[in-house]
């Protein structure tokens, strides 16, 4: 009588069972081979921009406080920029940068050591263009370049459930002047909005879930 629920990265059916969930965190065959989900299954995507035709949405919008503070540095005050590659290294070669603190997903170890770089990098350079880190970065007032878009058009991007995204795409002259620093700004206090909204909708979207899967399997 179980449910049994398979991330992308499981092919297949290896634990036979006649009721699957299917769960896409990433576009399907980019991390493995493409999936093939029939239709006796239930597919769920963390976001419409990961899978056009899944069955249902969740996408989880909790961003720990450390990265949301009261008060941020303005630009100027900022001593360093920092630089994430993450799953970029899966589209691209990436270029690592010497005079840049290189993040990485077990450095820092602690949130909160995290937000304290992020809240003094002017610029946070990254080749991962579908990771928190980014919305972190942007909280906490660094200014994100994207270095590579992966399997993702800006569109997809930016008509993910967190709306516009503010950043310096990989293919953009930006002068940043304090037209440009003021713009990021009010763009970083919408996102912040957003956030709340899209967070606030989480448990009735949870609730939905459990509802749905129950009339998909019994």
């Amino acid at each position: 009588d179980a449910i049994v629920l398979y991330p992308e990265t499981i092919l297949g059916n290896p634990l036979k069972s006649e009721r699957v969930i299917r769960y896409f965190g990433n576009k399907n065959g980019v991390l493995v081979d493409e999936v093939n989900c029939s239709g006796r299954e239930y597919v769920i995507s963390h976001s419409r921009s990961i899978h056009d035709t899944a069955d249902q949405y969740l996408f989880f919008a909790y961003i720990d406080p450390v990265f949301n503070p009261a008060k941020i540095l303005n630009f100027k005050e900022r001593k360093f920029s920092s630089f994430y590659i993450g799953k970029g290294n899966l589209y691209t070669n990436p270029h690592y940068f010497d005079d840049a603190i290189e993040i990485t997903r077990h450095w820092p170890s602690k949130k909160q050591q995290l937000a304290i770089l992020l809240q003094n990098s002017q610029f946070f350079f990254t080749y991962d263009s579908w990771t928190n880190t980014n919305v972190e970065a942007i909280l906490c007032g660094a200014i994100p370049v994207y270095l590579h878009n992966g399997p993702f058009t800006d569109d997809e991007i930016d008509s993910a459930e967190f709306g516009v995204i503010p950043r310096i795409k990989f293919n953009e002259e930006i002068r940043v002047d304090d037209d440009f620093l003021g713009n990021f700004e009010a763009q970083r206090i919408e996102l912040i909005n957003r956030i709340k909204l899209v967070h606030f909708e989480w448990d009735s979207g949870v609730l939905n879930l459990i509802k749905n899967v129950k009339d998909k399997f019994y």
